[in-house]
């Protein structure tokens, strides 16, 4: 993981924790409260890993 994913990691765990707030990690990710709540939601289904860069792939 890239140090930007970890540092996105660390601070979705603290949403899923209710340490924050979806609005104040947008503001710090330069993120929409929606797209955050995307991310806080696959966090919870895949964990780590679902905070990875996704590349699509061409069929």
């Amino acid at each position: 993981m890239s140090e930007r994913e970890v540092n996105r990691f660390e601070v979705i765990a603290q949403i899923a924790r209710g340490e924050l707030t979806n609005l104040s990690v947008g503001n710090l990710l330069d993120l929409s409260a929606r797209q955050i709540s995307r991310l806080v939601k696959r966090y919870k289904q895949e964990g780590a890993s679902g905070l990875r860069h996704r590349m699509q792939m061409d069929d």
